[in-house]
């Protein structure tokens, strides 16, 4: 009888955590899609106000990180590009380049001296 009971409280303990896990796996999966839609809008709504060259170069640093998202190289010409286009468009790369490598110094200090300059204009 006793362990009849032990087993029933180690299988609800065990759906508990199932539970738990997947929701926190659903809510990811959300976020991550939402960050991805906020990015194509903002992307979208830059692209009506640049030009065609701007547009050429920004696409082609954003397939070279979606290619292999540790490219150092692809990541400093996308934010290179996005700083010299839109301020938007470049917190958004800082934010995912920060999220991606969140020990890179460098690249905090020129985040730090990107918003200076906004509280600066």
């Amino acid at each position: 009888m006793i362990s009849h009971k032990k087993k029933k409280k180690k299988k609800k303990k065990k759906k508990k955590k199932k539970k738990k896990k997947k929701k926190k796996g659903n809510k990811e999966k959300r976020e991550k899609k939402i960050n991805q839609s906020i990015h194509l809008l903002i992307f979208l709504l830059l692209l009506k106000n640049m030009n065609f060259s701007i547009f050429k170069r920004i696409l082609k640093a954003e397939k070279r990180v979606a290619r292999d998202e540790y490219d150092i190289d692809g990541w400093t010409s996308l934010l290179s590009e996005a700083l010299s286009h839109s301020s938007t468009f470049a917190r958004q790369v800082f934010d995912s380049f920060l999220e991606k490598f969140p020990t890179s110094v460098l690249f905090f200090f020129l985040f730090i001296s990107f918003l200076n300059s906004l509280l600066l204009i």
